[in-house]
């Protein structure tokens, strides 16, 4: 069993794709926009959905982290109900994350020792989104 994120934008999303693909050196896979959608059942893009991203995803540290525009009509909202964990070999991949992750001018927590991480640091970036970012493997 596996655990995959899917991630919703404002019309942003192609924005974002190229933002973490070079945070992360990643590659953008299966990009496809809504007016690539095969016209079945009668679906045909908007005049403002056709340049938004419906799916395209990135491979993050072993996981895939896909990406989509919300259509024209369905509620979009950001904030801190989800928070993306990344983990780095090295106390200068954390600082190096935080730093291109990081807009907050008063982060949660900058890179630092933790009770329960070697090295740790959460970021809130420019989507809204929040990353806690730690050196170690994956937890169980």
């Amino acid at each position: 069993m596996a655990l995959d994120v899917f991630l919703n934008f404002d019309g942003n999303c192609r924005e974002a794709l190229d933002f973490y693909a070079n945070v992360f050196k990643t590659e953008i896979k299966g990009l496809m926009l809504f007016s690539d959608a095969p016209a079945a059942d009668g679906y045909v893009a908007s005049e403002a959905d056709k340049n938004k991203v419906m799916y395209a995803s990135l491979e993050i540290s072993g996981s895939t982290v896909m990406f989509s525009d919300a259509p024209d009509g369905y509620p979009y909202n950001a904030g801190n109900n989800i928070i993306l964990t990344v983990y780095a070999t090295e106390n200068a991949e954390v600082e190096r994350l935080f730093e291109m992750l990081n807009v907050d001018p008063n982060p949660h927590m900058p890179p630092q020792q933790t009770f329960f991480a070697e090295y740790y640091a959460m970021a809130k970036d420019k989507f809204g989104l929040y990353w806690n970012i730690i050196k170690g493997s994956k937890a169980m």
